[in-house]
């Protein structure tokens, strides 16, 4: 039988050695319930005690302790997948355990994940092909049948469940079944796996409710995921972290999305550490959708920039960019961490960097123009008579004029020139004037610090992203479902379950 919160007190005050030790036990007990929450009475003590002791990268290791599992068929989330979607069991998961949060699904905004096409080549590739294919007359078929048949009313869900699957099974080719992913938990209602009884993986799961108008108690999207959590447990019941991906399908009455469900690395930049296998040179690998590789190519070779490896266009619109790592070890300081004494010894060397690099011409023509020269993407080594200067982040960099502005720019925190905006043209002016608002007011008008100069971190494999695409239900879109075919079959075909420490 699980505890309550009354009897987390009662255990604590009898177990707790000192008054000290039961204050801090109900302390953490009243911060995070999540912890207690689920477990049986001769697990709450140990679990609190763990979690009082462990602080830092010793936690995260703790979390793969048996008894941070509770010994039930939901695993860690202890309630059934309806229950773990609800707001508050959700909200729980997601922001006052200690694991929070559970699945990286975009709620909180702090929840997130790389981007699904550096998990795998097949989703790569399906990403290209979704901007490029051309919809057969068969697609377009399916989609005004599909938009019809979900349009229509139906005096319960079951229906519209039974009429919908099987037109998604006719279209895709694949069987799909009511699932029961683990003993206890009820039947999905709609899934492609290997089997309907206890499958070793799953590539899609649907998800369906009956109507916006009559309300839902539970997020749909949580539900797919709680559902799909309940299979990986199964299987691997001592571990989150393992991977396993699959496609979701929500439908909400007429209303039809889709989320990718996947176990992936939990790490806010795509930026990566690596060595040389042979010449052992550290490295810096980042993932970018946009890159100035020739403006950082002709920097590197005028020694100011880090040296340029390589650059691979990857599928899916992503490109792998390798450059030198210019570490803390070897003297390299990012401008934004300079004293402002030692800002007045290295703004002549800095301005004179910036003059070199506005005096080149790029092979095509024009004039270069790095576009984010903020102090946080400078970076000085032996600061004296004789500074070094390198120019790094170049994914706004190009042709003077002819490159501009992304959305989304940070004017909260950084104090960008008057006509720098999202959008605008890049002009070399503008990289001096962001240079000269540093060097004149000091370290607080920009204080940042580039990732280029952090620790490296410790990737870690966490669990499931759901990330929400509404699939334009309509002749004009280029279709969900026929990107999805591609994608679900090639994923039968290709993928299964992963080694569980394995690297993005």
């Amino acid at each position: 039988m699980t505890v309550n919160k009354g009897d987390v007190v009662r255990i604590v005050k009898a177990g707790a050695s000192d008054e000290a030790e039961k204050n801090a036990l109900l302390a953490i007990a009243g911060e995070k319930p999540g912890l207690w929450d689920g477990l049986e009475e001769d697990d709450v003590l140990g679990v609190l005690k763990q979690a009082t002791a462990t602080t830092g990268p010793g936690l995260a290791a703790a979390l793969a302790l048996p008894y941070y599992i509770p010994n039930t068929m939901y695993g860690a989330m202890s309630q059934a997948p309806s229950s773990t979607a609800s707001y508050e069991y959700y909200s729980n998961l997601q922001k006052n355990r200690l694991d929070a949060p559970f699945f990286l699904s975009g709620r909180p905004a702090t929840a997130k994940c790389p981007p699904l096409q550096l998990v795998h080549r097949v989703f790569g590739k399906f990403e290209t092909d979704a901007a490029s294919i051309q919809p057969s007359p068969d697609t377009f078929d399916f989609v005004l049948e599909a938009c019809g048949l979900l349009a229509d009313f139906y005096p319960d869900e079951g229906v519209r469940q039974q009429l919908f699957n099987k037109h998604l099974e006719h279209y895709l080719d694949q069987s799909i079944y009511r699932v029961k992913l683990t003993s206890g938990v009820s039947e999905t209602d709609g899934s492609i796996a290997n089997t309907p009884n206890m499958p070793e993986f799953a590539v899609l799961h649907i998800e369906y409710k009956k109507d916006l108008s009559t309300g839902t108690a539970a997020d749909p999207s949580a539900e797919l995921m709680a559902y799909h959590y309940c299979l990986v447990n199964r299987l691997m019941p001592q571990s989150r972290l393992a991977a396993s991906p699959c496609f979701g399908i929500v439908i909400i009455g007429c209303m039809l999305w889709w989320a990718e469900v996947q176990l992936l690395v939990n790490n806010k930049s795509l930026l990566f550490y690596a060595s040389d296998a042979q010449t052992k040179a550290a490295k810096v690998i980042k993932y970018v959708t946009q890159y100035g590789s020739e403006v950082h190519q002709m920097l590197s070779n005028a020694g100011l920039a880090p040296i340029l490896y390589q650059v691979v266009q990857l599928p899916g619109g992503f490109m792998q960019v390798e450059m030198e790592l210019l570490a803390e070890e070897d003297g390299w300081m990012v401008l934004s961490s300079l004293s402002q004494e030692d800002l007045v010894l290295v703004a002549p060397a800095i301005w004179d960097a910036l003059a070199k690099v506005h005096a080149l011409s790029l092979p095509g023509g024009g004039a270069p123009v790095l576009a984010d020269c903020r102090p946080c993407n400078v970076m000085v080594k032996s600061v004296g008579k004789s500074p070094e200067v390198r120019f790094i982040d170049f994914d706004w960099a190009g042709r003077a004029g002819h490159v501009f502005y992304p959305p989304f720019m940070n004017h909260r925190d950084d104090v960008w020139p008057t006509d720098v905006q999202e959008f605008a043209p890049a002009l070399q002016k503008h990289d001096r004037r962001l240079l000269k608002r540093h060097l004149t007011h000091g370290p607080s008008a920009m204080m940042h610090t580039h990732p280029n100069m952090a620790r490296q971190p410790k990737h870690r494999l966490q669990f499931l992203n759901a990330s929400h695409r509404h699939a334009k239900m309509c002749p004009m879109c280029k279709t969900f479902l026929n990107c999805a075919k591609l994608a679900l079959l090639a994923i039968w075909s290709n993928m299964c379950l992963v080694e569980p420490e394995s690297q993005l």
